[in-house]
């Protein structure tokens, strides 16, 4: 006698893909809170840990998008080759957001640049080049002396674009 197949897997929704991205970003959003309400408790060791959280958060939120345009569930971390697979219409939101974003957040940005003493990537692509694989690398940080990642940001700018791209998951 065969052996039954195993149930198919019920089709993943792109908004519970969106959910629980937005799940990262609260925990993030507080966790900087915290850190800025406090400084000499928390200093910069949550940085590394909450960069990875964002990084994954972003993987998320351009992996639900794909998922809507595709009906596939993509697979990978690396953030450049996740923005190249969207749609030309859903990469052009996803850099309006970004722009509006970084312009919000110049003046942090200058004084991030102070600190560097490099001018960091304003332009969406670029950052991505830089930063596209910051959930693998930084979470092995101790094996690299380049730690950087221009991608604070972009979880902000993708739930913005993602909210325009699918109105209806504002009512959700």
């Amino acid at each position: 006698m065969r052996d039954p197949k195993p149930p198919r897997k019920p089709p993943v929704d792109p908004w519970e893909v969106f959910k629980h991205a937005l799940r990262f970003h609260l925990a993030i959003t507080r966790l900087d809170e915290a850190r800025r309400q406090d400084p000499a408790f928390y200093d910069d060791a949550l940085i590394p840990p909450m960069l990875v959280w964002v990084a994954f958060e972003a993987e998320l939120m351009f992996k639900a998008q794909l998922l809507v345009e595709t009906g596939t569930l993509v697979r990978g971390h690396n953030l450049r080759a996740l923005f190249d697979k969207l749609k030309p219409d859903s990469q052009n939101v996803v850099e309006a957001e970004w722009n509006k974003v970084m312009a919000a957040n110049e003046e942090d940005t200058k004084r991030l640049d102070a600190q560097a003493g490099e001018r960091l990537p304003r332009d969406l692509r670029e950052a991505l080049d830089v930063s596209g694989r910051s959930f693998e690398q930084l979470r092995y940080m101790y094996e690299r002396d380049d730690h950087r990642a221009y991608i604070s940001l972009l979880p902000h700018a993708l739930k913005s674009a993602l909210l325009l791209l699918n109105p209806d998951w504002k009512a959700r």
